[in-house]
């Protein structure tokens, strides 16, 4: 089954498009306008930490965490969110290295651009924090039951 991509709606809703793709990932279906609600949006957009709350409402068991790519590589379940130029949400799928090395080509859902793939140099640039060998990312895991019912 293919990761299913959205594009935001609005310029400053990377946040709970990023948030949409997840839940529709695991089977979970939500209104755009019902995860602008709840991750509290507004003109400058939403925070990691609304963000956090926001799923788990929907019922996902949530971890943001500073990491290096090494443990992004290596320990970090997909598909997770990350912090993206510092002012932007991406999601990084579960990845297919059907014919590119795994170690240096990476997949990003960008909710501005699509499905879009990065060479490691260019992913980094983008996803490490400033002067800084670590990146932001939410991790998300499906909790047994979600506080809010998916729309069907």
């Amino acid at each position: 089954m293919a990761f299913p991509i959205y594009k935001q709606l609005a310029e400053m809703d990377c946040g709970p498009t990023c948030l949409r793709m997840i839940a529709e990932h695991y089977g979970r279906a939500y209104a755009p306008e019902k995860l602008n609600r709840l991750t509290r949006m507004n003109r400058e957009g939403t925070s990691l930490l609304r963000l956090r709350r926001a799923a788990e409402k929907i019922g996902f068991r949530t971890l943001a965490a500073a990491v290096t790519f090494e443990q992004l590589d290596n320990e970090t379940p997909l598909p997770c969110i990350v912090l993206w130029n510092q002012n932007h949400f991406v999601v990084i799928p579960p990845q297919d290295y059907s014919g590119a090395d795994p170690r240096q080509q990476i997949l990003v859902a960008d909710p501005e651009k699509g499905l879009v793939q990065l060479d490691k140099a260019a992913f980094l640039e983008c996803w490490l924090e400033k002067d800084s060998e670590q990146g932001v990312v939410l991790m998300l895991e499906p909790a047994k039951r979600p506080k809010l019912k998916a729309k069907r």
